[in-house]
Order: structure tokens, then C-alpha cells, then sequence
């Protein structure tokens, strides 16, 4: 093996994936296995490393071997195939559009764009006074109909406005204020609410804004911590890069979250402890975002029942939720937990967990068996599979499930 101070010293390994191609950069040639590369590789393709082949000159390489010693740098580097088992992603991102795929695709909309604004015109033309009256009249008869709405939203308090297009809430839902149970803004293009609209909903339980524009909730996140009835908040499918900190005793109602499929690479640790936030919280739903890992204090939470946490970026179950007393479900399926991120005193210690779902992430089901605990673990989920099949309930193929992933190829 070449040293590192010489000419041949590895300092490059250029990666061909597919029809991609990566240039890792080594530090120390003579340390660097093709472990660390798989390491790296993680990050670049999104492949697990147990989902991950790497080869060269026909030869599959030994994980903790130096690459130097298996195959000979030229002028400092070295050239290596990365094969990749099915299944192999753990929420990395969508494989990128080569050139040619992004001007077909470019090339394709434009034509559509083309053909849409033709049909368009031929249409015009062919619009009569009568379309016209009766377009009108249609108009009118919407108008009242949603007069009509307006004046239930009062009486039942149920104001449902889902895919209306809208960018901003009208101002007369806001009029309505505290007789509000229910707002329903599902699908608009909303970014923000105004913060003394929002506290003005003294009663409303259930607040859903999902798929919508919001980027930020700074402007009205305190005037929804405030509200004393609030049960459910709906802020999945958009844009949220930041949970802001709850300050104590906000949100004193609210048992379901959802922030699945935002931006969010972090949670706050202010959950669940005696005066903070959330003391109510039962279900937490923050799969689809870029959360390496997942908040402490969360096991605080005195009635916290099931967390989705899947497709992230986590490494490892915090110890702390082995005091998570009421926890029922811990799904972390696409991650990037290892066999060393999965605590023993969290399988022993956390008694109602009966379903905690590992796949498509770097322990595999192997490992998993031979923790210390999993077979308390396995107990309280074979009970809980067992009363589904006696009271002849399906709740889906998970009741029955290991919850890992049983291992593809054998570890090189």
C-alpha cells in the first residue's frame, strides 16, 4: 500500500452509479475503507450503506478494508461501480433530470401551453350572448349559494373553504370569531393568517391549513399556542423550514399535530414537561421532512400515543423514550437509524410500545433480534397481533409485521 506522502497517495474516488457519476474527496488515503466511502455515499445517492455494492476491476470490496490496499491508486485515485440493491433509498433525494430529460420535459410543456392557449381562443369565438347570459346567471345563482354557506358557517360553526383558490381568508370568517369550531382551509395557496384573526378563534377545535404556501409561522404561531380549545392542527404538505419553540403552557388542548412533508430539519425540545407545552399532544405526524433527529422531550408528553417520523433523516431513537409511558406506535420507516441507534432501555422501558416499524433503514431485521430487550419488545407486539386476529379486526399487514427489514445481500 502506497503511503500517504507519496505521488499514488489516494485522494480522489471518482464513483460511477448508474449514469451518474461522484467525485469523493479522501483525506488520509491510507485510513479511508470502503466503509467511509459508503459513509459519504449515503449522503450523495440516498443509498443506505447495507442496500450498497461497491466493485472494483469485477471484485466486490471489503467494507473495512482501506481502498488503498485493494486496489492501486493512479495518480492519486481510483475508479469504483456502486451497485444497488432494490429498495435501496432512505430519504435521500428524487434522482435529479439529466439535460436531455429537462428540455423534453421543458419542450413538452411549452407545446401544451401552446395547444391549451389555441383552444382557448377557438373557444372565445364560438362564445354566444346566450353562453354569455347563462354564465351570468350561473354567477348569480354561485353568489347566493355561497351567501347561503356564509350563513350556515354561523349557525354550525363549521367553516369549510377547501380548495377555493384562495390566497388570503376572507374577512367575514374572521367576523365570525369565536362561534368557529371547525376551520377547514385545505388545499388554498394561503402563506400566513393574521395573528388577531387567529386569536379571535376562542372556541375553534380544529384548525387545518395543509397544502397550502406557508414558508413561516412566526406571524401567528403565538396566537395559536394561545387557543384554549384547539384539539387538531393541520400543517402538513407545505413549505414550514421552522417549528418555532412553544412557550410554556401553549397549545394546552392539542392532542394531533401533523407537519408531515414540510421542510423541518429540526424539532424543538419543549414538549410535554411540567409547564411547557403541549401537554395534551397524542399523535405527532412529521414524516417527509429532514429531521436527523427527533426531540427528547417528547417522551415528557404524558399522553403522547403514536409518532410518524418516516421518510427523514434520523439516526437513532432518543434514550429518553424509555419513559414515554403511554407510547403505542413509533414508526421511523426510510431513516437512517443503524442497530446502535435503537436503545434497549427504550424496548424495555417504554411498556405500551407494541409497534415500532424500522424498514429501509440501516439495521436489519438480524440485528434487531439480538438486541437486549427485543424480545420484551416482541412480546407486547405478538399480544397486540394476537388480539387483533380475536376480535377479527384488520388493522393492515403492520399488526402482524416485524417492523425491519431482513437483510437483502450478504455484508461485504
Amino acid at each position: 500500500m502506497a503511503a500517504s506522502g507519496d505521488d499514488d497517495a489516494l485522494r480522489v474516488v471518482d464513483v460511477k452509479h448508474g449514469k451518474d457519476r461522484h467525485e469523493i474527496a479522501v483525506d488520509d488515503g491510507a485510513v479511508f475503507t470502503a466503509r467511509h466511502l459508503m459513509d459519504k455515499l449515503l449522503d450523495v445517492t440516498g443509498v443506505l450503506q447495507k442496500n450498497q455494492k461497491l466493485l472494483a476491476k469485477g471484485k466486490v470490496l471489503e467494507a473495512d478494508l482501506p481502498l488503498a490496499a485493494q486496489i492501486k491508486p493512479r495518480g492519486g485515485r481510483v475508479t469504483i461501480m456502486l451497485m444497488a440493491s432494490a429498495g435501496g433509498g432512505g430519504g435521500g433525494a428524487p434522482r435529479a433530470m439529466t439535460a436531455g430529460e429537462a428540455a423534453l420535459a421543458a419542450s413538452r410543456a411549452a407545446k401544451a401551453a401552446k395547444l391549451a392557449e389555441a383552444r382557448k381562443d377557438g373557444l372565445d369565438a364560438m362564445v354566444t350572448s346566450e353562453d354569455r347570459a347563462r354564465a351570468r346567471r350561473a354567477k348569480e345563482a354561485f353568489a347566493a349559494n355561497e351567501a347561503a354557506r356564509r350563513a350556515a358557517w354561523g349557525k354550525t360553526g363549521v367553516v369549510g373553504l377547501r380548495e377555493a383558490g384562495l390566497e388570503q381568508v376572507p374577512s367575514d370568517v374572521w367576523d365570525l370569531g369565536s362561534s368557529i369550531r371547525v376551520l377547514d382551509l385545505h388545499r388554498n395557496r394561503i402563506a400566513s393568517l393574521p395573528a388577531p384573526g387567529v386569536a379571535a378563534l376562542a372556541n375553534v377545535a380544529k384548525l387545518r391549513l395543509s397544502g397550502n404556501d406557508v414558508r413561516a409561522l412566526d406571524d401567528f404561531f403565538h396566537a395559536l399556542g394561545a387557543l384554549p380549545a384547539l384539539t387538531t392542527l393541520a400543517l402538513e404538505d407545505n413549505a414550514i423550514a421552522v417549528f418555532p419553540t412553544p412557550t410554556p403552557g401553549s397549545f394546552p388542548r392539542l392532542e394531533e399535530l401533523t407537519l408531515d412533508g414540510n421542510a423541518l430539519t429540526s424539532l424543538p425540545d419543549a414538549f410535554g414537561e411540567e409547564g411547557a407545552s403541549m401537554q395534551s399532544l397524542r399523535r405527532l405526524g412529521v414524516s417527509g421532512n429532514r429531521l436527523r433527529s427527533l426531540p427528547p422531550s417528547l417522551a415528557s408528553c404524558p399522553r403522547l400515543d403514536a409518532i410518524d417520523a418516516r421518510k427523514n433523516a434520523i439516526v437513532a431513537i432518543p434514550e429518553a423514550f424509555a419513559r414515554a409511558s403511554m407510547l403505542r406506535s413509533l414508526l421511523l420507516d426510510g431513516n437512517r437509524v443503524a442497530v446502535g441507534g435503537v436503545p434497549s432501555a427504550v424496548l424495555v422501558g417504554c411498556a405500551q410500545l407494541c409497534e415500532l416499524s424500522l424498514r429501509d433503514n440501516a439495521a436489519t431485521m438480524e440485528e434487531l433480534r439480538e438486541i437486549d430487550g427485543w424480545d420484551a419488545y416482541e412480546t407486547r407486539r405478538k399480544a397486540r397481533a394476537g388480539k387483533v386476529l380475536e376480535s377479527r379486526v384488520m388493522l393492515g399487514e403492520r399488526a402482524f409485521d416485524e417492523g425491519g427489514d431482513v437483510e437483502r445481500f450478504r455484508r461485504h
